[in-house]
């Protein structure tokens, strides 16, 4: 199988994945999920970003719970207390879950976009190429 067909099936599980994960609204934006939180799949895909514009591709999560404020507005919802790591916040769990969920279809290191390092994440080739074509 080469690279392009690798990316096919990529692209086609991306999209599946993204439309059980995230919400859109009629302009085709990414929307909170029902519960009014930002999904673990809109959250992958600032992750990847970000790491695409680091200088060496990755980061820590503390690094990357600091920097995506910046980029989304975060809802209500996802600053309240998370019920299972009381020290962060809802979102901040689903970062982290990124990592926790790898082996699950369309998880962006299940993917392969990401790979995991010691205490954070670091983007592929493939994750940069994504990356690039999201832009």
């Amino acid at each position: 199988m080469g690279r392009a067909d690798r990316l096919d099936k990529a692209t086609i599980k991306r999209r599946t994945w993204n439309e059980r994960n995230n919400h859109h609204n009629s302009k085709g934006e990414i929307m909170p999920d029902a519960m009014n939180r930002t999904t673990e799949g809109e959250l992958s895909a600032i992750v990847l970003q970000i790491l695409a514009e680091s200088a060496d591709g990755q980061a820590t999560f503390g690094m990357l719970v600091d920097a995506i404020p910046a980029r989304i507005n975060l809802t209500a919802a996802d600053l309240v207390q998370s019920d299972t790591r009381p020290a962060e916040a809802v979102w901040e769990q689903r970062v982290r879950n990124i990592k926790s969920h790898k082996d699950a279809e369309g998880n962006y290191i299940a993917e392969g976009y990401l790979e995991e390092i010691p205490g954070g994440l670091r983007i592929t080739e493939i994750g940069r190429v994504h990356a690039t074509n999201a832009a």
